[in-house]
């Protein structure tokens, strides 16, 4: 790990094109492309940014520290039930989907294409039954409205009061998921 002003970060070097900041564990990391040299100076371009991110995922990372990650629904199972809340919603919302995919998904837990088709992240299996529904529902309010908007959030708040929680949980599973998954690699220690 090396540090520009406090920042703590870890260099990955990968055959890319253009290099980016991740925290997919909560920790910084640089991904640059071979023989890019310019990590310290993308840091101290994106201080500001990196240091707002980081206190939100020190946040996400004390619940985190508090949750268990159960084995998991089992991935027939997971199907079935968003299949069916997915409908549920649909209907409650008074908006059509199309076909609904499943599969794993490295950055998000689920997707809305323009299309009408959903994409659900298999790792949703880990989730708490309200959490799942939670996620569900956000995907099919955006056959309401495409955008993370003041009207998206209001659709969101009236089924969820309590949505910034929601999403705050949802984020400290994202981190406790990605640490098991490396962990189990010996990539997180």
């Amino acid at each position: 790990m090396e540090r520009v002003k406090k920042i703590r970060y870890r260099k990955i070097h990968r055959k890319i094109k253009y290099p980016r900041l991740e925290f997919k564990t909560g920790r910084l990391m640089l991904i640059l492309p071979e023989g890019y040299a310019g990590g310290k100076k993308l840091v101290e371009k994106h201080a500001d940014w990196i240091s707002k991110k980081q206190q939100f995922i020190e946040k996400g990372l004390k619940t985190a520290g508090r949750l268990n990650l159960n084995e998991g629904t089992d991935l027939d199972d997971l199907k079935t039930a968003v299949k069916k809340t997915t409908g549920k919603f649909a209907a409650e919302l008074g908006v059509e989907t199309n076909s609904i995919y499943f599969r794993h998904m490295k950055t998000r837990w689920a997707s809305c294409g323009n299309n009408g088709n959903l994409t659900f992240n298999t790792r949703l299996r880990f989730l708490p039954k309200r959490l799942l529904r939670y996620v569900i529902f956000h995907e099919v309010a955006h056959r309401v409205e495409r955008r993370h908007n003041g009207k998206f959030y209001d659709i969101m708040r009236r089924k969820y009061p309590d949505a910034e929680k929601m999403e705050e949980k949802l984020f400290a599973y994202w981190f406790l998921i990605q640490q098991n998954t490396l962990r189990e690699k010996g990539e997180f220690k």
